[in-house]
């Protein structure tokens, strides 16, 4: 099979930037207002699959974890992919400039295709590129990753890399610092360069190799190369062939992390057998393999000149990398970029080294001079020196890294281009922008779907789409997309069952509230607000067969926020379903998160909620156990360890698991960690913490990780580097998934365990702007009365209701 099919997905960094004096009221809508405007501006058909749009050029458009990502349609030419990238890059960037148009106190919206955070979330943005094959997905480790090892010499995106020592350093791809096993089948934690993930989204026959490991780029010529030349091995494996033989390496990780270290690209890794090779020359054997096939009927059309384009740069590369593709790739021109401005400060690139640490210790002035002399006297360790200087270089690079791939004219990518700087970046045939704004690719199904939303854009929720289908609600039709080459309409009747007899938006309803539902259990209930709020504004949502899942996820997920209209859902659903322990934990959940302590008020639900246990008391119960946590919590946070301790003791017995969630047992059990620290019972304590910490690991429940596990951990560390390096971590998912509540919980205990009343200046800052976002922090008395006795607080004084505990039950 000569045709290929392939195609992208970026995440995008997002970030409002207001008139002077000015600031939003409906800041914390962000994700969602941005998603309105998308709809009101692009003609689209509604996802099946989940949040998002389809596009009339074929490509998706949704918002995650709380930022939007832009997936091309699947393109038949590395040309195609560089096109509809640039296309939605003007999506995006046109959406923004509409955003400031209908919002007077935005100046600008701010969109940045980068690979890390460095705002403090220790976050790394996601492009994961996806190629259509025919060949058994086992055969694919073995000959693929020397070549996803090997290609970041041009395939990188550049950037900084803070080491575990806290030393900074330059990496040709930032990516690498957050993978932890050369195979992995999660995306999002402990990431591998290969990706185990085999979601076809086609019929049986196809597959769909989905690479994690690679990084958004700027440079058309970069991108053109990536995904060209990883397409032709897809090619060659499929058709057989081991273009990766000979070339295993002894530890993947460790030589992709070497070479991602050397500009030079000079640096040799070892083989499985014990030869050494460099990236470049593993590329020439990958390369050398291509052009042994060139004439085979299973390669590309296009093959030849992505062979040609990747001897060329490879021959570049070996003659005089990094200043000879500095006006070519991605990762040379920020290294560039970099040594300008480390000597514009009269430093050297052997300060990079240093840079971070300055910034955290922080100390007098010292020349550049001083400071090089410093470093060049003790090699290989931090100067005996620091000075505001290295904290500016430092900031400096972290702003070029990020501004180098912002969206529209301002971004550093757009000036040097519109300079004529980097001409060499530009690849022939990338062009025709505008047209692929709203017209889909030639070859492929994604033709077919593009015309469908061209054709059925405006006309309410009658359609949807996906992957792999167009629905037609009303006359219950389908369109099969499942043959990735399809060529033709072919409209059929679904499988018997799909569309409910009555309701034709069931099925979208459905897998809808299933990813709201997914969104929570991970902790990014902003995501999960986002799309919730897609789902009221159906048509006739209150007579749909989930309408009660939608008022349950609601209550949970508008208490966990920080918003007190939970309850308002519950007495919804409380009029048509019988008062069970069920819902009563409902009720006790939305006032269990309101703040940092829960109200009076919580204890009339959880009397009632006794008496239902007293009368039914069945260890299988699956509401037992929540509700017993949730009693226990409140026990706790109103000075009764004891009584908390039995029982939280009681929701943790074993009999109780089986008919509860992870989510459920794992909060449980930080609780009851929680308990024996107030008990003084520190063994207990952690040993429950590292349990609860191994639930949460492995289901990806970052969000109740940081809220629980990381806040109770930092209560229970006897050493307050460790105590403040758990806060750090929490707050890292705490800001990466907006967690208001959770912040103002890990500010209050950061402020806490610094003894330091100037230290804690800026945290009290940020508690009084969290206290006006969240009606449930304005309301809380703990947070008022820990605000109010602010000196007390983070000074370590005792508690001045006469509380006994340490953080006067926080």
């Amino acid at each position: 099979m000569a045709e290929r099919l392939f195609g992208m997905e970026i995440e995008y960094g997002c970030a409002p930037r207001y008139r002077e004096g000015r600031r939003s009221t409906r800041d914390g809508n962000w994700p969602d207002r941005f998603l309105k405007i998308a709809c009101a501006q692009l003609p689209h058909l509604p996802c099946m699959e989940g949040a998002g749009i389809f596009l009339e050029n074929g490509a998706r458009l949704y918002v995650d974890c709380s930022h939007p990502e832009m997936t091309t349609p699947e393109c038949a030419n590395p040309w195609d992919v560089v096109r509809y990238m640039q296309a939605g890059e003007r999506m995006l960037a046109r959406i923004g400039a509409e955003m400031v148009r209908t919002d007077p106190s935005l100046a600008e919206v701010l969109l940045f295709k980068t690979n890390v955070d460095h705002s403090g979330t220790a976050s790394t943005w996601g492009c994961h590129t996806s190629f259509m094959h025919r060949t058994s997905p086992e055969r694919l480790p073995s000959q693929i990753i020397p070549h996803l090892v090997s290609r970041i010499i041009y395939s990188g995106a550049g950037g900084l890399d803070l080491g575990p020592d806290g030393r900074l350093s330059f990496t040709l791809s930032p990516r690498v610092a957050f993978l932890e096993h050369e195979i992995s089948e999660s995306s999002t934690n402990n990431r591998g360069i290969f990706h185990t993930k085999d979601e076809a989204l086609a019929k049986d026959g196809y597959h769909r190799l989905h690479i994690i490991c690679g990084e958004s780029l700027c440079s058309e010529k970069a991108l053109w190369l990536t995904m060209g030349t990883t397409a032709i091995i897809v090619a060659m494996i499929e058709a057989g062939l081991r273009p990766g033989y000979g070339m295993r390496l002894h530890d993947a990780l460790a030589a992709m992390r070497l070479f991602a270290f050397d500009p030079t690209c000079q640096v040799r890794a070892p083989l499985a057998n014990g030869e050494l090779m460099s990236a470049l020359q593993i590329q020439r054997r990958y390369l050398e393999a291509a052009e042994a096939h060139l004439d085979d009927p299973f390669m590309p059309p296009w093959r030849r000149e992505v062979c040609a384009e990747w001897r060329r740069m490879l021959d570049q590369l070996e003659n005089g990398a990094p200043a000879s593709v500095a006006s070519t790739l991605d990762w040379a021109m920020k290294f560039a970029l970099f040594l300008q401005r480390t000597e514009h400060h009269r430093l050297t690139p052997d300060c990079w080294h240093h840079a971070n640490g300055a910034v955290e210790r922080g100390s007098p002035s010292h020349s550049g001079p001083e400071i090089i002399a410093a470093l060049k006297s003790a090699p290989g360790t931090r100067p005996a020196v620091s000075s505001p200087a290295l904290s500016k270089l430092y900031q400096e690079l972290c702003e070029i890294d990020t501004r180098f791939g912002q969206l529209g004219g301002a971004g550093i990518f757009s000036t040097l281009d519109r300079a004529g700087l980097i001409a060499d970046s530009r690849f022939p045939g990338v062009n025709n922008i505008e047209h692929a704004l709203a017209n889909p690719p030639d070859i492929g199904r994604a033709r077919l779907r593009g015309r469908c939303v061209q054709r059925f854009a405006g006309t309410g929720h009658r359609y949807a789409c996906g992957w792999q289908q167009v629905f037609d609600h009303e006359k219950r039709l389908m369109l099969d997309l499942s043959d990735p080459f399809a060529a033709e309409e072919k409209w059929r009747s679904p499988p018997a069952g799909f569309f409910d007899a009555d309701i034709s938006m069931e099925p979208y309803v459905h897998r809808m509230l299933g990813q709201v539902r997914a969104y929570h259990e991970r902790g990014d209930h902003e995501a999960a607000a986002d799309l919730l709020e897609m789902l009221s504004s159906l048509p006739n949502a209150a007579e749909l067969q989930y309408h009660e899942d939608l008022l349950r996820l609601r209550a949970w997920i508008q208490s966990r926020r920080g918003f007190l209209d939970g309850r308002i859902a519950l007495d919804q659903m409380a009029l048509c379903e019988p008062q069970n322990l069920s819902l009563i934990n409902c009720y006790v959940c939305c006032y269990r998160y309101q703040g940092l302590m829960p109200p009076p008020a919580i204890a009339e639900w959880i009397a009632r909620g006794r008496q239902l246990l007293a009368a039914e008391p069945d260890p299988s119960d699956g509401a037992a156990l929540p509700f017993l946590d949730h009693w226990g919590y409140s026990c706790l946070r109103t000075g009764r360890p004891e009584k908390a301790l039995q029982r939280l003791q009681d929701a943790c017995l074993p009999a109780r698991r089986g008919s509860s969630n992870p989510g459920a047992i794992a909060r449980a059990l930080a609780d009851y960690a929680d308990a024996c620290r107030a008990l003084n019972h520190r063994a207990d304590a952690m040993a429950a913490l590292r349990e609860a910490e191994d639930i949460q690991v492995s289901h990806q429940l970052d969000g109740d990780r940081s809220d629980f596990v990381l806040t109770y951990r930092a209560k229970l560390e006897t050493d307050p580097a460790r105590a403040l390096d758990a806060l750090k971590q929490a707050k890292s998912i705490q800001l990466r998934q907006r967690n208001i509540i959770g912040e103002a919980r890990s500010l209050v205990l950061e402020a806490r365990l610094l003894r330091n009343s100037s230290l804690a200046a800026p945290l009290n800052v940020r508690l009084h702007e969290l206290r006006g976002l969240r009606p449930a922090l304005s309301q809380c008395k703990m947070l008022g009365k820990i605000l109010d006795h602010w000196d007390a607080w983070t000074t370590g004084a005792t508690d001045p209701n006469g509380g006994t505990d340490a953080f006067w039950w926080v």
